[in-house]
């Protein structure tokens, strides 16, 4: 059995719930990363993957 901290990123990187999406996409790509944890002061509040701006942003034809 494998355990979650054998496959979790070790460093992971986090932006703050007020970033702009085109900030956190530029981070995610510098990066090379799937998603980024979003947190609000101290608390991680939850996670900014891919397929979330593709759905909520992108199709919608928002702007970034």
């Amino acid at each position: 059995m494998v355990n979650v901290k054998e496959i979790m990123t070790k460093n992971p990187v986090a932006v703050d719930a007020n970033t702009i999406v085109r900030e956190a996409i530029q981070i995610m790509s510098e990066k090379k990363l799937g998603s980024v944890l979003v947190r609000q002061g101290k608390d991680i509040v939850g996670i900014l993957e891919e397929s979330a701006i593709v759905q909520n942003v992108l199709a919608k034809d928002l702007n970034l």
